[in-house]
């Protein structure tokens, strides 16, 4: 598997199920939650084509092996008029990858408006390009000179990354939001690790066990994820192995398209664990 898009391409094995590859990342670390992201809203998406997936809250409760296909099943809960919520689980044989609740709903004019302001810190063109976390398919620039490879305490638990994905089909507005979902996963966690002295994001399933636990994404607007979008990330708390924080996406003019909030891990491997590599682990 090549991009993020090209795992996006489920192929239907009946009428709530699906298979699905994997994007193989940082030379065979387990199945990566954005990817995983994604195919849920494609799925939900799929079985109901009237509606539009507003809210996606996943748990991750295991770790996925990229060289083997995905099972993707989706289970409807209420499949009203306007809105509907069905379950999504992706697995792995009895293996139990992901597991999300879905919201879908139809767009409807506003009572009241109001949204999170832009954040103050320069368009993509004077962001630096960071080609150590940047996906086959997107183009990825962070803002304020942030090296997340290091390991020096360089700033505060914040981290503002400009993203689009130039082969985002225009008017897909399933694909293109499951595109930008891509880059709200792990992004967090570097946030966290900025603060503090001797750990940077180039530790993660070498030295340190990382992962995501809980992942709540919202989307606001239809947007197009091949043009430029902000995606900021602040996170709140780090501590007892766990990282806790929240996003926001906004379109290169202003706009607030989408939330997110996450639970992660990010512990030391336990003395059991002898194996360092990509697809170690202490889930």
């Amino acid at each position: 598997m090549e991009s993020a898009l090209d795992a996006l391409d489920l192929r239907r094995t009946g009428d709530l199920t699906f298979e699905a590859d994997s994007v193989a990342l940082g030379g065979g670390r387990p199945v990566f939650g954005g990817q995983l992201l994604g195919q849920v809203v494609m799925a939900a998406a799929a079985v109901q084509p009237d509606k539009h997936v507003r809210t996606a809250q996943v748990m991750f409760p295991r770790t996925g092996d990229t060289g083997r296909p995905l099972t993707v099943t989706v289970d409807p809960i209420h499949l009203g008029r306007t809105m509907a919520t069905v379950g999504v689980a992706v697995t792995q044989g009895d293996r139990h990858v992901c597991r999300a609740t879905v919201l879908l709903d139809s767009d409807e004019a506003d009572v009241m408006r109001h949204a999170a302001p832009f954040p103050e810190i320069g368009g993509p063109e004077a962001a630096a390009p960071a080609p150590g976390l940047t996906e086959s398919g997107s183009e990825l620039r962070l803002a304020g000179g942030v090296d997340l490879e290091g390991v020096a305490a360089d700033g505060p638990p914040e981290l503002f990354a400009w993203v689009r994905w130039p082969s985002a089909p225009a008017g897909d507005r399933a694909r293109n939001h499951a595109l930008a979902a891509w880059y709200t996963d792990s992004l967090i966690i570097g946030a966290a690790m900025r603060p503090h002295e001797g750990i940077g994001m180039g530790m993660a399933h070498e030295s340190l066990s990382t992962g995501v636990v809980t992942h709540t994404l919202t989307f606001h607007e239809s947007f197009d994820a091949a043009g430029w979008h902000l995606v900021s990330n602040e996170s709140s708390y780090a501590g007892g192995g766990r990282v806790y924080g929240t996003g926001r996406i906004h379109t290169a003019d202003g706009r607030l398209v989408a939330s997110f909030v996450q639970d992660a891990f990010v512990r030391a491997f336990p003395d059991h664990v002898t194996q360092r590599g990509a697809s170690s682990g202490v889930m």
